[in-house]
C-alpha cells in the first residue's frame, strides 16, 4: 500500500509538473511595424527640430508654430536620451516646404540621425498639427501622426514628446506628467510652502 500512495503521488506530481510547463506558442505577428532611429556606435541618436511650418499666416497659427518647436525641444532635451543638432546650424539648411519635403541630403551633412518634420495650420477653433519622425538615413518616417482639436500648443508639444520617447527609447516620457517643481537656480532657497 506503501508503494501504492508513493507511485500514485510521483505520477500526481509529474502531472502537475506537465501542467505548469509553458506551452509552445504561435509566433504572432507584431501590431504595427516599428523603425528605431539608433546612433552611431551605439550612441544617442543625433535629432534635429527644425521650425514647425505655420500653413495659415494669422498671428496665432505663427505663434502655435514656434511654442510647438520650442516646447518640443526643451522636453526632447530634458530627459538627455538624445543629441541634438546645434541650433546656430539650422539657418543653413533650407526650410521645408510641407512636413514630407525636407532636405535630407542637407540634414545628413551635419550628422543628424533623425529629424522631426511638423507643420501647424488653423482648423475651426483649433489646430491640425502634422509631423513626422524621420530616419534621414533611410528617408523613412519613423513616426507619422495628426492630432486636432485643441488650441493648446504646449500640449501637442508635450504629447509629441512624451511619443517620441515611447516609440523611440521605450521610455514613457514626463512632458504632460503632472508634477510640481522648485528650483533655486538664482541662488536663493525657497523656504515655506510654495503656492
Amino acid at each position: 500500500m506503501k508503494y501504492i500512495t508513493l507511485s500514485l503521488a510521483i505520477a500526481l506530481g509529474l502531472v502537475a509538473v506537465a501542467a505548469q510547463a509553458p506551452q509552445p506558442q504561435q509566433p504572432q505577428q507584431p501590431n504595427e511595424v516599428a523603425t528605431v532611429i539608433n546612433g552611431d556606435n551605439g550612441g544617442p541618436p543625433l535629432y534635429a527640430v527644425p521650425q514647425f511650418l505655420a500653413l495659415t499666416n494669422d498671428a496665432e497659427t505663427v505663434a502655435a508654430a514656434k511654442t510647438i518647436t520650442d516646447v518640443l525641444w526643451d522636453d526632447l532635451n530634458y530627459e538627455n536620451e538624445l543629441r541634438f543638432v546645434a541650433r546656430d546650424i539650422y539657418t543653413t539648411i533650407p526650410a521645408a516646404r510641407s512636413v514630407d519635403d525636407v532636405p535630407f541630403d542637407r540634414w545628413l551633412q551635419v550628422n543628424a540621425d533623425a529629424v522631426i518634420s511638423g507643420s501647424v495650420q488653423k482648423s475651426g477653433t483649433g489646430f491640425l498639427i502634422k509631423y513626422r519622425l524621420y530616419d534621414v538615413k533611410s528617408h523613412r518616417a519613423a513616426i507619422s501622426m495628426e492630432y486636432s482639436g485643441s488650441s493648446n500648443a504646449r500640449r501637442y508639444a508635450h504629447t509629441i514628446s512624451d511619443e517620441i520617447f515611447l516609440k523611440q527609447r521605450n521610455l514613457r516620457g514626463v512632458a504632460r506628467t503632472k508634477l510640481a517643481f522648485t528650483s533655486d537656480r538664482d541662488g536663493e532657497r525657497l523656504s515655506g510652502t510654495v503656492e
